[in-house]
């Protein structure tokens, strides 16, 4: 996990701070509507804030995909001979 850790925390970082400052942007286009005329600020920000939670979404499901394949077992498949299932027979009743 110390390896995946070198990637995750600047990916936390770098999106962090993307999502605060797309925020940021976001909450100040609804404040100064002098600015925000054809509402080009509010696309920004908002724009902005998905971008950075797909990019750290993406890099998480990068990292845990790395993990799971590192973790799984890895030897010779072996395959069954005979089969475990037991065959029942049921009985009839008959009506009296």
């Amino acid at each position: 996990m110390e390896e995946h850790l070198k990637i995750l925390n600047p990916l936390k970082w770098m999106c962090g701070t993307a999502g605060v400052i797309g925020l940021g942007i976001f909450i100040l286009s609804l404040f100064a509507s002098e600015y925000n005329k054809d509402y080009l600020f509010s696309i920004i920000g908002l724009m902005l804030l998905i971008t950075s939670l797909a990019i750290f979404l993406v890099g998480m499901f990068f990292i845990v995909m790395e993990e799971m394949v590192m973790n799984t077992e890895k030897g010779e498949r072996v395959i069954p001979t005979g089969s475990n299932v037991v065959a029942f027979k049921r009985k009839r009743r008959t009506l009296h």
